[in-house]
C-alpha cells in the first residue's frame, strides 16, 4: 500500500522589499529541494494565506500569526507543527530545513 500523500514545503515570507540577497537564498533554497518532495514557494506582504502541497494532500496556511514584520521561511508537513525559521543565509535555512524534514537539504550535493 502507498503511503499517504503529504503536504511538504518551505513557504518563504517577505514582508517588504524584495533584495537580491532575498532572491539568491530563495534560489539556492529552491534548487535544494529539488526532487525532494518539498515544495518551496514565495508569500508576499499582502498575502494572508497561501496553498501548499499535492491537490490530494493539500493545505492551506494562514500566514498572518507568521507575518508580523518579519522575514522568514516557514517549514511545513502534513500532520506537525509548522516551524518558523527567521531569514539567513540559505546554507542555515538549509540544515534547519533537513532537520524539520528528516532529509538531506543542500546545495552541494
Amino acid at each position: 500500500m502507498e503511503p499517504s500523500p503529504k503536504a511538504r514545503a518551505i513557504v518563504a515570507i517577505n514582508n517588504g522589499e524584495i533584495s537580491e540577497d532575498w532572491n539568491w537564498f530563495f534560489d539556492d533554497i529552491r534548487r535544494a529541494c529539488e526532487g525532494k518532495g518539498i515544495q518551496v514557494v514565495h508569500a508576499g506582504a499582502g498575502d494572508r494565506t497561501i496553498r501548499v502541497g499535492p491537490a490530494e494532500a493539500a493545505v492551506t496556511i494562514d500566514l498572518r500569526p507568521y507575518a508580523q514584520g518579519q522575514k522568514g521561511y516557514l517549514f511545513v508537513e502534513t500532520g506537525r507543527e509548522y516551524l518558523f525559521q527567521a531569514y539567513d543565509q540559505s546554507r542555515i535555512v538549509l540544515e534547519k530545513a533537513s532537520s524539520y524534514f528528516g532529509i538531506l537539504c543542500s546545495t552541494d550535493e
